[in-house]
């Protein structure tokens, strides 16, 4: 995280929570001692809360 963190110019703990957004979203799997990997499309939530503004529960 921190090469990506440093080129995006932005602090571990941003790196963190957007990762913790993605992981809540399907979009990633972290697995301890391997790292962070991009699951299959077909297992993303896309219709979200955040992502989405006509799911329900959107405001």
């Amino acid at each position: 995280m921190g090469v990506l963190g440093a080129e995006l110019d932005v602090s571990l703990t941003v790196m963190r929570e957007a990762l913790k957004v993605l992981a809540g979203k399907g979009l990633t799997d972290a697995r301890q001692k391997r790292g962070i990997f991009v699951r299959e499309r077909a297992e993303w939530n896309l219709l979200g809360r955040r992502c989405h503004p006509l799911a329900p529960g959107s405001g």
